[in-house]
């Protein structure tokens, strides 16, 4: 009984981080703070911010930040866009801001990295 009820409490949780890596997919463009998305899960922020970490291995404000990165380079890859506009797209008030994420995650410039895929 106590292993059952323990599954399905770990299944509950694993639903609620799903549910919130959805949500942050979703308002990547918005400003998120930890306590909006806790909110939008009807949960305490240091209870979903333990949760999300036991679950995924990383915090929510990293997570945010790759979930970012990762939208930003698929819109550098397109050329469609400035990096300003890229930016602004992915959720970054500050462009300045923008390319120091970027850099510490993808090792390089956002002018950089579009420059590689234009044609």
């Amino acid at each position: 009984l106590v292993k059952a009820l323990r599954l399905q409490s770990e299944k509950k949780e694993m639903s609620t981080v799903s549910k919130a890596v959805e949500y942050i997919r979703r308002n990547l463009a918005n400003p998120l703070q930890l306590e909006d998305i806790a909110h939008s899960m009807n949960l305490s922020p240091n209870y979903f911010s333990t949760l999300f970490h036991t679950s995924t291995g990383m915090t929510v404000v990293d997570y945010l930040k790759l979930a970012r990165i990762h939208k930003a380079t698929g819109l550098l890859e397109s050329g469609n866009y400035s990096v300003s506009e890229v930016a602004s797209m992915c959720g970054f008030s500050d462009s300045g801001y923008f390319s120091v994420v970027f850099r510490s995650i993808m090792k390089t410039t956002p002018s950089v990295y579009r420059k590689k895929f234009r044609k």
